[in-house]
Parts: structure tokens; C-alpha cells; sequence
């Protein structure tokens, strides 16, 4: 797409132009990525009642994608139980990341009581449809028992099945049961390789746990230059504890 620059050379006033005009023309998928930068004020300037009005649109045309970001748009417009119905419908419709974010709030107790049992369900469903952040999340419910019994034997084939899928921070949690033998034979081999993958990777609590191996010696020499640029890494990447280290931080 032209506004996205893929393809062909960014170029945002024709690529608008064009998305706006097959909008107009009943274009469903135009119409929900009009939505989607309309909400997120990506090349034009942020309008919640207009990107409810164009995701409702998409929606209507039989673009089912829309319907989570549809439902985001109404949280952020405190339209609490419409965004719930419309992330259920999302949900019940086969979007996993709608199940993650139902099971998200279930999980914090948003719009209604707490209910683990319900998050974790949701969160399984989301699994089996090979979703990988939902197998790490799976993961983490099992290793603490969130809604579920701790096991954490099944937690690591989460991890594994996430990692596998391709997302880093489950390739993050699969290296820790590694190195500490939590639910898999003890590896640090291992642990300490799918550590690097997720570093380089640049997941932030992977950049942050190399640093510190780094930093204190643990299961590689100390070396405190390599510890503190992996550090700046880590906070860059957005992690609040990397910045406790104040001395990795300087240039």
C-alpha cells in the first residue's frame, strides 16, 4: 500500500488519496486500514468518532479484522460494554488476539470481576489456534497457576511451542526453564543459546538477562563492557529494570 511505502516509495498523499477513495468506493479493507490510521494518527491526524465510524464500516462490508481494533477505538472512547461485545464477537469469530485481549481483561478484572479461570480458558483457545504470544501466555498461567494448577512441565512445552512460532519473549521464557531446569532437564548450553537468539531478537527482558549474566558472571566469564552495552540495549528496548544499572548506561 502506498501510505506504508510497501512496494513502491512511501508516498503518503497519493497512497491516502487512493485508500480514501476506494473507502468511498465500498472497499472493505480500505476501509478498515483508514480506521486503523485515523485511530493511531499514522499520516493523518487522530479521529476516534471517525475511525469508529470507518472501522464500524469495514466491519459492515464483512472485514471481520476490524472488529478488535473497532473494539480498542470504543474502550479509548469509554464505550466499555460495546468494546466488550464487539471483542466477544472478534473472539467468537476465531481472532486469537481477540481472546488474548479478552483473557487480558478477565485476568485484570476490567469492565467486570476478576475471573482466572475464564482467562485462562480463553487464553488456551487463543493456543490452539497456533498463536504464538497465546502459548507464552499459556506458559506463564502454568507456571504460576493462573487459573489453572501449577505445572510446570507444561508450562516449558508452552514456551517451547511459542518459541517455535516465533516469538521471542517465549524463546526468553524457554531459556530460563532451560537454565534453571524448571519443568526441562537443566541445559545452560542450551539455555544460554536460545538466550542469545531471543537477545538478538531484541527482546528487552533477554537483552536484560544476558546483561546481568554478563555482569555478575553467571554461566558466562564477567565482562562488564559486553554486560553494559547489553544493558543499554535492554533499556532501550524499553526495559525499566536495565535502568537500575546506571553505570551500564552511561556512553
Amino acid at each position: 500500500m502506498l501510505v506504508a511505502g510497501e512496494h513502491v516509495p512511501a508516498d503518503p498523499v497519493t497512497g491516502l488519496a487512493l485508500l480514501r477513495s476506494a473507502a468511498s468506493g465500498g472497499e472493505p479493507t480500505a476501509c478498515g486500514y483508514l480506521g486503523f490510521i485515523e485511530l493511531r494518527g499514522m499520516g493523518v491526524p487522530k479521529d476516534l468518532p471517525l475511525a469508529i465510524k470507518d472501522l464500524g464500516r469495514a466491519i459492515s462490508l464483512g472485514d471481520g479484522t476490524s472488529k478488535s481494533e473497532l473494539a480498542y477505538a470504543l474502550v479509548e472512547a469509554n464505550r466499555w460494554e460495546q468494546a466488550e461485545q464487539v471483542m466477544a464477537d472478534a473472539g467468537n469469530g476465531g481472532d486469537p488476539i481477540a481472546l488474548l485481549a479478552i483473557a487480558g481483561w478477565r485476568e485484570q478484572g476490567y469492565f467486570r470481576p476478576r475471573d482466572l479461570e475464564a482467562a485462562f480458558a480463553l487464553t488456551a483457545r487463543a493456543a490452539e489456534l497456533d498463536n504464538a504470544e497465546a502459548r507464552r501466555r499459556l506458559g506463564r498461567m502454568y507456571g504460576t497457576g493462573v487459573g489453572t494448577s501449577v505445572d510446570p512441565v507444561r508450562a516449558a512445552a508452552e514456551y517451547r511451542l511459542a518459541a517455535e512460532g516465533g516469538d521471542a519473549a517465549g524463546r526468553t521464557w524457554l531459556a530460563r526453564v532451560t537454565l534453571s531446569g524448571e519443568g526441562v532437564r537443566m541445559d545452560v548450553p542450551k539455555g544460554l543459546a536460545l538466550l542469545r537468539e531471543a537477545a538478538a531478537a531484541k527482546d528487552a527482558d533477554a537483552l536484560l538477562m544476558l546483561g546481568r549474566a554478563y555482569l555478575q558472571g553467571l554461566w558466562v566469564p564477567r565482562d562488564d563492557a559486553v554486560a553494559h552495552g547489553l544493558l543499554r540495549q535492554a533499556a532501550a528496548a524499553g526495559s525499566e529494570e536495565a535502568k537500575a544499572y546506571p553505570a551500564a548506561l552511561r556512553p
